[in-house]
């Protein structure tokens, strides 16, 4: 990674520069993601898996610094040539001296473009605070229940597109020591091939959206008792809520829209009906009418996440 960063700083790539990821589901992926943050820069994911024309759509929104690609199709600098960059460069981690500038919690981290569902896809600003953030309030909460239940490394499996911002939540694990298994896209979308992969390669944590983990606990899933199952990414209908409950795992629900960095809100999955849960560390959540104001108990608003 460290070196990465080196061959990227020596391209002039520094402060809320943004870089362009598109690269297969991969290994590389996620070096590619930590050595342009630690360039001090912004990395866009492209899901490669897109139409060419939407491709270069989010890059000609964007107008990245720099694209790295691994295909022909995409214009830009092949991942190889940058590895082939950074070949005879230190390993060690960069100096601040070495940065375009120190670092800062409102340099830009990431662009994330919205699916277009209403329209045209949007992209969105993360800062480099919202990922610390994110990062810590996981790790004081969400990993270390975990890691308390398991006592030892844990295995997590990483399914979602990286061009997702939930791709995220998966690399705070890896981040926090524990092993990470990316799947292809082809693994990814199969829930028959995902359960033979977990089974081969011992996943204990599970994040997944509650379509995908219909099929998985249909196969089995909730049977090899995985150490956390994470559902996100959309409505959980409550039959599947209370399906997951009445198992006795540990699930959680996660929501955030994807101006929150990630995660706004988070929930046990014990029983009931489905919900979104409490704020997390250093969030509040308002339920505003279309006025702005607070609607009173019981009454139907638009949930606004505000960072505190």
């Amino acid at each position: 990674v460290h070196r990465l960063a080196r061959a990227l700083r020596a391209r002039s790539i520094g402060t809320d520069d943004v870089v362009a990821l598109a690269l297969p589901r991969s290994a590389d992926s996620v070096v590619a993601l930590l050595a342009v943050l630690d360039a001090g820069a912004a990395f866009l994911p492209l899901d490669t898996a897109y139409p060419t024309e939407r491709l270069r759509g989010l890059i000609d929104d964007t107008r990245p610094a720099l694209v790295l690609t691994a295909a022909d199709d995409i214009d830009g600098v092949p991942w190889s040539t940058l590895l082939d960059e950074a070949a005879d460069l230190s390993g060690a981690p960069l100096t601040d001296g070495e940065l375009a500038a120190p670092r800062h919690p409102e340099h830009l981290a990431y662009v994330i473009h919205t699916s277009g569902s209403t329209g045209r896809p949007k992209g969105v600003l993360g800062r480099a605070g919202g990922l610390a953030a994110l990062l810590h309030h996981q790790r004081s909460t969400v990993v270390a229940e975990a890691e308390g239940a398991a006592g030892r490394q844990l295995h997590v499996s990483h399914t979602y597109s990286f061009a997702f911002d939930s791709a995220f939540d998966h690399l705070i694990w890896l981040l926090c020591g524990h092993r990470l298994h990316v799947y292809d896209t082809e693994t990814a979308r199969d829930a028959d091939a995902l359960l033979a992969a977990y089974a081969r390669d011992a996943i204990d944590i599970v994040d997944t959206t509650p379509s995908m983990a219909a099929p998985l606990i249909d196969g089995g899933l909730l049977d090899r008792r995985p150490t956390l199952l994470v559902l996100g990414g959309e409505a959980t209908p409550p039959a599947l809520w209370q399906r997951v409950a009445a198992s006795g795992i540990t699930a959680r629900n996660m929501y955030g829209p994807t101006e929150a960095t990630v995660d706004a809100t988070t929930a046990r999955v014990d029983g009931g009906e489905p919900t979104i849960g409490h704020p997390l560390a250093g969030t509040r959540v308002y339920v505003l009418d279309s006025a702005l104001q607070p609607v009173s108990h019981g009454r139907t608003g638009g949930a606004v996440a505000v960072a505190v």
